[in-house]
C-alpha cells in the first residue's frame, strides 16, 4: 500500500490505535479462555503489543513534536481498520480475525519503514516491528490450525 498519501501524524496515530486495539483484543481473549496454554500465548501477544505501543508513542512524539497523544475514534488509515472479535464469534473465527490484524500490521510497518531513510533508527525499528508482527501471525496460524484439528468445542468463551 502506498502510505505516501497520508500525513506522518496520521500514520503514527493509526499505528498507535492499532497497537492499543490489538493489546485490548488479546487481553480480552486471554481473560475469556479456559485453555491455559492458549491464555499464556495471548497474554504474551498483549504484552508485545504494549511494548510496540510504547515505542511508537516515543517515535510519534519525536517526529511530530506533539506531547499529548489523542487517539482517533476510528483509524485514520483504513489499512489497519479491522473489526475486533465480537462475543458471538467462535474461537476459530476470533483467531482468524487476530491473524488478519497481525497480517495488516506486518504489511503496514513494512511499508511505514520505507518512509524513513534507509539505515535510520526509525526505519530499522518499524521493519523490526513488521518482522515481529509476522511472528505473531505465524504463532496465531499455528494455534488456528490446532483449533481446527481439535474437532471439538474449544474451551474459550466471550460472554
Amino acid at each position: 500500500m502506498d502510505l505516501s498519501k497520508y500525513k506522518m501524524e496520521d500514520l503514527f496515530l493509526a499505528a498507535l490505535k492499532a497497537e492499543t486495539e490489538s493489546q485490548k483484543m488479546y487481553m480480552t481473549l486471554a481473560q475469556k479462555t479456559e485453555n491455559m496454554l492458549l491464555r499464556n500465548k495471548l497474554l504474551f501477544l498483549a504484552d508485545e503489543e504494549d511494548k510496540h505501543l510504547k515505542h511508537i508513542e516515543r517515535m510519534f512524539r519525536k517526529e511530530t513534536g506533539i506531547k499529548k497523544v489523542r487517539l482517533p475514534t476510528s483509524g485514520p488509515v483504513p489499512y489497519l481498520a479491522i473489526e475486533p472479535p465480537r462475543a458471538s464469534l467462535s474461537a476459530v473465527k476470533m483467531m482468524g480475525i487476530a491473524i488478519e490484524v497481525e497480517k495488516a500490521a506486518m504489511e503496514f510497518y513494512g511499508d511505514f519503514a520505507t518512509m524513513f531513510p534507509v539505515g535510520s533508527d526509525e526505519s530499522f525499528l518499524l521493519a523490526y516491528f513488521s518482522s515481529m508482527e509476522r511472528g505473531h501471525y505465524v504463532l496465531l496460524g499455528t494455534e488456528l490450525d490446532f483449533l481446527k484439528k481439535a474437532n471439538r468445542p474449544v474451551p474459550m468463551t466471550l460472554a
